[in-house]
């Protein structure tokens, strides 16, 4: 994994500026209710893009912002599928809502059973918070390679990818908040540059996942010395053909 790559792959496209310009005006108009439901999820399915570039070894991972319809639609279905992750926590903190209105006297607070409960349900919605944070980078390296909406859903699939690549995994979520984290100096850079840093924060994102779904190279087959994994059970090897032994020769 090219960590340094991840933070400055960015500049070496010759049109970068324009690029992340875009991207950031985006951004900026996300701010705009109604607006945001186009220009927002345009932004979630260019960094999909970027994502499956990056994973198939593209030199120039940033794509042209020519293709505004299908990373609208891809940002949709991707934001469904997490939606869809999240509705258990939804569903727990209405629960607790609906607990803490029924329960609340005339002082406006619950009953101390009633704090019990609301808080066991609240502990529970943090935890599947963080569980959805940590799983949410495997179903975007999933969707974005595979571009299905099921493909978000194929558990097996999805915690083989984890397990394959888990220290590469931690490490590109690390990375991830470590960039955002330098994004918020944009700041200093006034209204605009904290939307530009935020616009790098996601293309680093993307290429840091996009370094862990990329397929394993095939082993090389044939020279001395070249490593072959090990055969899968159930696959067969093909044994080099034989050769006929040669009996004795016969004098003359």
């Amino acid at each position: 994994m090219d960590i340094g790559k991840s933070f400055t792959y960015v500049f070496d496209d010759e049109q970068w500026v324009q690029k992340v310009v875009i991207g950031a005006l985006l951004l900026l108009a996300s701010i705009i209710p109604i607006v945001n439901i186009f220009t927002a999820l345009v932004v979630v399915g260019y960094t999909l893009r970027v994502l499956k570039n990056v994973s198939d070894g593209a030199e120039r991972p940033l794509p042209h912002w020519d293709n505004w319809g299908e990373d609208w639609l891809k940002g949709l279905l991707f934001v469904l599928g997490m939606l869809i992750y999240a509705l258990p926590a939804i569903l727990v903190g209405g629960m607790a809502a609906i607990i803490t209105a029924v329960t609340a006297g005339k002082s406006g607070e619950p009953s101390s059973g009633a704090q019990i409960c609301i808080f066991g349900l609240q502990c529970l919605t943090w935890i599947w918070g963080l569980l959805v944070a940590l799983w949410q980078p495997a179903v975007m390296i999933r969707f974005a390679r595979e571009g299905r909406f099921a493909a978000m859903f194929e558990f097996g699939a999805l915690w083989s990818l984890i397990r394959a690549h888990a220290g590469d995994y931690i490490i590109a979520i690390i990375i991830t908040f470590v960039a955002q984290f330098l994004s918020m100096f944009g700041v200093i850079l006034c209204v605009i540059g904290v939307f530009l840093t935020a616009f790098w924060a996601l293309l680093v994102e993307a290429h840091i996942y996009g370094q862990v779904g990329a397929p394993a190279a095939p082993a090389a087959v044939g020279g001395e010395g070249d490593f072959l994994g090990p055969t899968t059970y159930g696959e067969l090897t093909e044994a080099p053909p034989s050769t006929p032994e040669e009996g004795p020769k016969e004098e003359e």
